[in-house]
């Protein structure tokens, strides 16, 4: 095997600075490009005349079936052109503008180049001259900013109709006899040559607050508008190919973040803590499909998609059947009816579960299907704490998150005889033994296990203990070279505090964004208890 990845960059830039009293400018402008490249190539031979990894040559085998591979890798570029101007006053006042232009390889010549400005401004009110005699106060500053910023990570070529020769061999000719195929190839992907840059614009108001040379606070509140989002459409069956990469909508994330530290000596002791908490709410604020939604991830054994993008919606928002427990008896399936005394769920037995006929005609459908909940935390929060005293230090960080959601799909529900968790010993088994789980059969008519519901969700919420550290550090006399001597011992993801029965409440999105919260049996991030020495000259 050989492979070979080829970054190549050129940054050029011009800067100047000048003081003129108690203002300060300064400003660069540049241009930059990058260019990256690969190659890899492969071969195989069996049956060396020598077996050990001394000889093992291509020319060395005898077999004389050989196989080989490889090629060029997908090129693309970046090219930027940028420009920074700086000004302040007296430390009182300052402002910052930015601007750049940058071309992307990844999209198409109609729209291939963004335009991503941005402004920030500050005031120091500690340093006027109001402020200068209220020693209590070190630092009150207030700040604002707006910009924008583009995402080209989308692999390259999304914008063409790329030719594919998998799964496309045809008989040709005398062929048809011999049995023997000749490649083909075809589109498998549908263009998009108007694919453009996603642009992220995002307003920032905050204040920095510390008194007491101890205690400090932050205060942000912000609103990003994720417009153009680049996701993967929706096409007709009929179409024949793979749905293309489009520009499908906006997202609005907007919240409030706060942070507070205490830090302070005692004699030879001493302490910090810091402390941050958010509130975010994510949204959906529009949506460019002829169908009003963009469908997202599919789950193997589940019908339809689990999740959907939406106006109105949190992006990839889980969307399925509501449950109202679970049937304890035949009298209670012949009396879910809906205002004209249709049998809801005809196909029901005891112990399956009960589905929301949401628009009440009678029957279930994609229409009954609603907003189950989003995999986006609304609150986010961290603390970590620091102590020192007479040789001895420990760390203390931590974090976690609340409000969301998670798809656990540990098990393929397409195998009812196999990988059934624990919970499993909860299902329903006779009248009133269950009305959460329902029973396990192989006959599953009712849908118990492949319709999307949520029967699957459970809460996201968790705090971890990501690091612990505990050292001791010993001073030598100046004589020695060693000035100092550091013992510790540290652990990762000491501890995680949570409801949820999956492996790791962090679930990720699986490489899409339509695919956040569902639980696939993300692989759990493993503890790692170490032990160190570190010497200081």
């Amino acid at each position: 095997n050989y492979s070979k990845s080829i970054r190549l960059s050129y940054e050029a830039y011009l800067s100047w600075a000048h003081t003129y009293g108690e203002h300060n400018l300064s400003a660069m402008a540049g241009w930059s490009f990058l260019e990256r490249n690969s190659l890899s190539m492969s071969a195989s031979r069996n049956d060396l005349k020598i077996d050990d990894e001394e000889h093992a040559f291509i020319s060395m085998a005898t077999n004389s079936s050989a196989s080989a591979s490889g090629g060029p890798g997908n090129p693309s570029a970046l090219l930027s052109f940028f420009a920074r101007a700086n000004w302040s006053y007296s430390d009182r006042y300052m402002a910052t503008f930015t601007a750049r232009y940058d071309g992307s390889s990844r999209f198409g010549s109609n729209n291939r180049f963004g335009f991503f400005p941005s402004f920030s401004a500050g005031w120091n009110i500690a340093n006027e001259g109001f402020l200068k005699d209220v020693s209590w106060m070190d630092a009150l500053k207030l700040r604002a900013s707006w910009g924008r910023n583009g995402n080209e990570n989308i692999g390259d070529f999304r914008y063409m109709s790329t030719i594919s020769t998998y799964g496309l061999s045809y008989p040709f000719g005398s062929q048809d006899v011999t049995g023997s195929l000749t490649t083909g190839g075809a589109p498998t992907t549908l263009s998009n040559p108007d694919l453009k840059w996603e642009t992220s614009e995002q307003t920032d108001i905050g204040v920095d607050f510390r008194i007491l040379n101890c205690i400090g606070f932050t205060l942000d509140w912000y609103s990003k508008t994720t417009k153009d989002l680049l996701v993967t459409t929706s096409v007709p069956i009929f179409i024949g190919n793979n749905a293309p990469l489009g520009n499908a909508g906006n997202v609005r994330n907007s919240g409030i973040e706060f942070g507070a530290d205490f830090k302070k000596s005692f004699g030879k002791v001493f302490f910090g803590i810091d402390g941050n908490v958010a509130y975010n709410k994510n949204m959906v604020t529009y949506v460019g499909t002829d169908a009003g939604y963009v469908s997202g991830s599919t789950v193997q054994g589940l019908s339809g998609a689990v999740t959907r993008m939406e106006e109105g919606h949190a992006m990839s928002y889980f969307w399925g059947y509501k449950t109202l427990g679970v049937f304890q008896n035949q009298d209670q399936i012949d009396a879910h009816c809906n205002a004209d005394g249709v049998i809801i769920q005809p196909n029901a037995r005891p112990g399956d579960l009960i589905f929301q006929d949401t628009d009440g005609d009678g029957t279930l459908t994609d229409n009954d299907r609603v907003d189950l909940g989003s995999p986006f935390p609304k609150l986010t929060f961290g603390l970590n704490l620091s102590l020192e005293a007479y040789g001895f230090d420990l760390n203390v960080s931590t974090a976690g998150q609340a409000g969301n959601k998670i798809f656990s799909v540990l098990r393929r529900a397409d195998l009812p005889m196999s990988n059934y968790g624990a919970w499993v010993l909860n299902r329903w088994h006779g009248e009133g033994t269950s009305n959460t789980v329902p029973r396990v059969t192989v006959n599953d008519s009712n849908q118990n296990f492949t319709r999307v519901s949520d029967f699957y969700l459970q809460k996201g919420d968790f705090w971890r203990i990501r690091n612990v550290t505990l050292g001791y550090t010993y001073s030598l006399p100046k004589k020695f070279y060693v000035r100092s001597i550091r013992v510790f011992a540290s652990v990762d993801n000491a501890f995680v505090f949570t409801k949820y029965e999956g492996y790791d409440p962090e679930v990720g999105n699986g490489g899409s964004i339509l695919g956040s919260g569902i639980d696939r049996g993300t692989y759990p991030r493993p503890r790692v208890v170490s032990f160190g020495l570190n010497f200081n000259m």
